[in-house]
């Protein structure tokens, strides 16, 4: 006959692994926000091509998504190539690059996480039936860019631009929304913030 204390082991044991079957990153999730608008209603009279960008990310946040999500690189590329074309910022933009194109953009992915934070103090005490939040999703995205002009090769600026989203979940809000859309806000958050330092920090050559 199980004794009480074991009973409570066995449900917070039970509780944890339910927790965790909930929150396993959706890897399409972070690629499917709509790109913000920007500030400015300049407009740069040049074709832009992206080559992909660079994954220089810390081993531990490879881990954070390699799970779920393959070809980071190629999907960021693609997916902040969209978010640029979207703003109609350039007359042209290009993934890979063509012929015709007059900047090039290189890239660095340098963060671009998502982690669950969960708080075994309100499981093991129940609070977590009394609203207490019992998980933190931490999204974490920094992207730098260079831009190149083509026909000169000169550098002509490196920019960068952040993002980061903290959510916490209760027990009865975990299963709203889409897992992963941490990570999803703070990447918009970063091509937003790249977008406008292109329109306010970069000067084309004529």
């Amino acid at each position: 006959m199980f004794q009480p204390t074991r009973v409570r082991v066995l449900l917070v044991v039970l509780a944890v692994a339910a927790l965790s079957g909930c929150t396993t990153l959706k890897g399409n999730v972070p690629f499917q926000y709509q790109p913000s608008l920007v500030s400015s209603d300049k407009k740069i009279s040049r074709n832009v091509g992206f080559n992909i960008v660079k994954d220089a990310r810390s081993e531990g946040e490879i881990k954070s998504t390699e799970r779920t999500i393959k070809d980071v690189a190629n999907k960021v590329t693609y997916k902040m190539m969209e978010d640029f074309k979207s703003s109609n910022i350039f007359q042209e933009v290009n993934f890979p690059p063509k012929d015709s194109d007059d900047i090039i953009v290189n890239g660095t992915i340098e963060r671009f996480s998502w982690k669950v934070n969960t708080n075994y103090f309100a499981i093991i005490t129940y609070l977590m039936y009394f609203g207490v939040p019992i998980e933190e999703h931490v999204g974490d995205v920094k992207i730098v860019l260079e831009i190149v002009d083509k026909r000169s090769g000169k550098i002509l600026g490196t920019i960068d631009g952040s993002g980061s989203q903290r959510l916490n979940y209760s027990l009865y809000n975990l299963s709203v929304g889409e897992t992963g859309s941490e990570l999803a806000e703070a990447f918009r958050q970063s091509v937003k913030q790249l977008k406008e330092k292109i329109l306010s920090d970069i000067t084309f050559e004529n």
